[in-house]
């Protein structure tokens, strides 16, 4: 991956253009800039129907308002992969705390635990005073810190991130309209939000 102080939101926000349309030569840039499998990993992610944004909403919204609620709100969220397979299991992501439940996570996690460094100074980097607009990696509560895109990241926490850390414009090209490929669904129901977080679990 490129340079550290790189704004990943900046960029990833002109992913889709004013009309609506995905911006080719931000995608070819992309290919370049991200380790290829990674990125069109996270990108067929984006396109395979199976995220799924959960809301937590006491009171119901209209679509168009759920969505703008994620950028412009602190709404209780929890995005989620559909399982490919039988035997898979739901993977859970928290942006909050750059965390999946993904294996391939687990395994960016497990080298640095034999290592002397606190996985604090491994996994993560002062973020850039100078980019409070850049959100991508940026943990919840500690704004100076984030984590570190180089070392720390799979295809559900990318492809989650495209969709809440960078534009609401991107999030709606994805989960909005006829052809939408990412479903955002508002639970106003304490009950389902508890059998919802269960049954991940």
């Amino acid at each position: 991956m490129a340079e550290t102080n790189f704004n990943y939101s900046k960029l990833l926000r002109n992913l889709v253009t004013e009309d609506n349309l995905l911006n080719e030569v931000v995608v070819s840039f992309l290919y370049q800039l991200f380790p290829r499998d990674l990125f069109v990993r996270a990108f067929s992610l984006l396109e395979s129907a199976d995220m799924f944004i959960y809301v937590w909403m006491p009171t119901p919204k209209e679509p168009d308002a759920l969505l703008e609620s994620l950028y412009n709100g602190t709404p209780l969220c929890r995005p989620i992969v559909r399982p490919r397979g039988p035997d898979d299991r739901p993977v859970s992501v928290d942006l909050d705390h750059w965390f999946c439940s993904c294996t391939e996570f687990a395994a960016t996690c497990r080298p640095h635990l034999a290592q002397e460094t606190p996985l604090a100074d491994a996994l993560f980097r002062p973020a850039p005073a100078a980019d409070p607009d850049d959100r991508f990696g940026v943990l919840a509560g500690m704004p100076h810190l984030r984590a570190d895109p180089e070392t720390l990241m799979c295809e559900h926490l990318f492809a989650f991130a495209i969709l809440l850390q960078t534009d609401v414009r991107v999030l709606r090209h994805f989960a909005a309209g006829p052809t939408a490929q990412v479903f955002v669904l508002g639970i106003t129901s304490i009950d389902e939000w508890l059998k919802l977080h269960l049954n991940v679990v």
